[in-house]
């Protein structure tokens, strides 16, 4: 486990943190704030910028391969089962800027530096939800409580009320191609 601390961190009484096995390297890059509540088990990776805020409840389970993007502020609440590949960001994490503008950044500060804060927009988890697999929560979301949200949805600038399951419908297409 990688650890850089930039900011504030309170963790709380009987949480695990980090991965159990040697085959997944978990980083935590934080440069804002920090509030991990008690009894939370927290698998996942966790970037914060721009003096950022993340606020962690009570017994949550945030599994594997799962990421937490914060450049404003994300709040999960108590009693939420987060299964594994979940993205959680409240941010567009980069600006988009000309074909000029990102070589000047490139050649500066080599690929991937922001100089200014993207767009971001908090991101609300309310309690005792269950997100299944793979899902992808960004900006401007807000999750009621008692929800479900299954494998594989997107949720975007959306509220969800409480006691909604949510699932994104994918519809499979055939056609022919040219090759």
């Amino acid at each position: 486990m990688n650890l850089v601390v930039n900011g504030r961190c309170f963790v709380g009484e009987n949480n695990s943190i980090g991965v159990k096995n040697n085959f997944q390297k978990i980083n935590y890059l934080i440069s804002g704030s920090v509030r991990i509540g008690h009894n939370n088990k927290v698998e996942s990776s966790m970037l914060l910028r721009f003096h950022s805020n993340l606020i962690i409840g009570n017994y949550n389970v945030i599994n594997k391969g799962s990421q937490i993007r914060c450049d404003e502020e994300i709040i999960i609440g108590n009693f939420n089962q987060i299964s594994y590949d979940t993205m959680i960001w409240d941010t567009n994490t980069h600006n988009i800027y000309s074909a000029k503008k990102r070589r000047e950044l490139t050649i500066s500060y080599h690929s991937g530096y922001e100089y200014e804060k993207p767009n971001t927009k908090q991101v609300l988890i309310g309690d005792d939800n269950w997100i299944g697999k793979s899902v992808v929560i960004l900006k401007d979301t807000q999750i009621g409580d008692k929800c479900i949200i299954a494998y594989g949805t997107l949720l975007s600038k959306i509220k969800v009320k409480n006691s909604m399951t949510i699932m994104q419908n994918i519809e499979l297409k055939t056609f022919e191609n040219n090759v």
